[in-house]
């Protein structure tokens, strides 16, 4: 396996998978816990989530995290990102109620429209 470093993307898809979670839940959990602890290390500055508009899609939640360095996802300081909360059934940990495929992607090359129009994203 290549080492994980430079500029790239944390790309996160999930699905709930325990009864005992409502999709309440763990929307409320992803908004108001997990995304502001992720933004307050030092490693991750913006985060983007998506639900997939087709009905049935295996994991339906898209979370996507731009980074400068794709190598932070290896550091102490990311591995602490906590599992748990008390806003999940049980308290239990998060992997327990939902599935998660979590990968890194490291930028190869990088495009910027000549004219930029509304509703576009433009790298900041």
């Amino acid at each position: 396996m290549s080492e994980i470093k430079g500029p790239g993307l944390l790309y996160v898809n999930s699905r709930i998978t325990s009864p005992n979670l409502s999709e309440s839940q763990f929307l409320k959990w992803y908004t108001t816990v997990h995304i502001p602890e992720i933004l307050d290390t030092s490693g991750v500055e913006s985060a983007l989530r998506f639900k997939s508009p087709v009905e049935d899609t295996k994991k339906p939640y898209l979370a996507i995290y731009p980074m400068k360095d794709v190598g932070f996802t290896q550091t102490d300081e990311f591995k602490k990102i906590t599992v748990t909360s008390d806003l999940l059934p049980d308290d239990e940990p998060i992997y327990n109620l939902a599935d998660f495929d979590t990968r890194y992607y490291g930028l190869t090359q990088y495009f910027e429209p000549r004219e930029v129009k509304a509703g576009m994203l433009r790298r900041a």
